[in-house]
């Protein structure tokens, strides 16, 4: 069953009739919404291909804090019935002090026992492992966005670039390439680097 969203585009799940056993229920809650169309994709292609995980996706908010990330996932939380699941939070560092990204750590693991994952400078760095292993040092936030719309061909798929991933894009661009992203993404040591390969290879590794 598809159900659109806001703005355009549909978010996937499965109709309650067709609900299978899952031995993980994973919930996401991310800083905005690039972050949140990627794992929108990524668990509609877990669904494809039978996974035993189950991903529901917290959605983002003109508010982009870290504890206030935090705070939307434990109220989504409170609607849920189910014990056995796990949280995550998907953040950008971009210029936060470690003070405001430790504090919102301690929360997402005291109320949620969640864990976070980190970009540096942001989640586009992430998007830009699938195609390079860019190691340009330092990167701000604008460059990853700017190496992120050269490397590619936006011409039939993301030809302006809005913070938005389109399906047809994900499929494309990003699913085929996911490995070497995560390979790429290991390797790095110093910033720009992200720990959102954890998230993924967590989801997309059997259980």
């Amino acid at each position: 069953m598809a159900h659109q969203k806001k703005g355009g585009g549909s978010f996937y799940y499965p109709r309650p009739s067709l609900f299978r056993s899952f031995d993980r229920v994973v919930f996401i809650a991310t800083e905005g919404q690039t972050e949140y169309d990627y794992f929108c994709h990524l668990g509609k292609k877990l669904r494809e291909s039978q996974s035993r995980i189950r991903l529901e996706m917290v959605r983002p908010d003109k508010k982009s804090a870290p504890l206030h990330v935090v705070g939307r996932l434990k109220d989504h939380l409170k609607k849920k019935n189910n014990p056995q699941y796990e949280c995550w939070v998907v953040i950008d560092r971009d210029n936060r002090p470690d003070d405001q990204i430790e504090e919102a750590k301690k929360k997402l693991k005291k109320d949620c026992n969640g864990e976070m994952v980190i970009s540096d400078p942001c989640f586009e760095y992430w998007l830009l492992l699938h195609t390079t292993q860019h190691s340009k040092t330092p990167m701000t936030s604008k460059a990853a966005r700017d190496f992120l719309k050269d490397s590619w061909s936006y011409k039939d798929s993301w030809s302006d670039y809005d913070k938005t991933i389109k399906e047809t894009f994900f499929d494309q661009h990003l699913y085929k390439t996911i490995h070497q992203a995560i390979k790429r993404a290991k390797e790095r040591k110093v910033p720009p680097l992200t720990e959102v390969y954890r998230l993924v290879e967590r989801l997309i590794t059997p259980p």
